[in-house]
């Protein structure tokens, strides 16, 4: 989410609504960048190179 979004809460079923359209999300992960983890011996370094968190569309590669 950025500064400006808009986001609905439906408190009944507990869950929020991003309030951006689809061309609006796939746009933002195309132009969101990986950076090379910092320890590359490690098990958390190849967790690092595989998977994305939610801020960067929550996508396993």
């Amino acid at each position: 989410m950025r500064d400006g979004d808009l986001i609905r809460v439906d408190i009944a079923a507990r869950a929020p609504d991003s309030r951006v359209g689809e061309a609006g999300l796939e746009s933002r992960c195309s132009a969101t960048g990986r950076q090379p983890p910092r320890f590359m011996r490690t098990a958390q370094a190849k967790l690092l190179m595989l998977v994305r968190s939610a801020s960067e569309c929550a996508m396993t590669g």
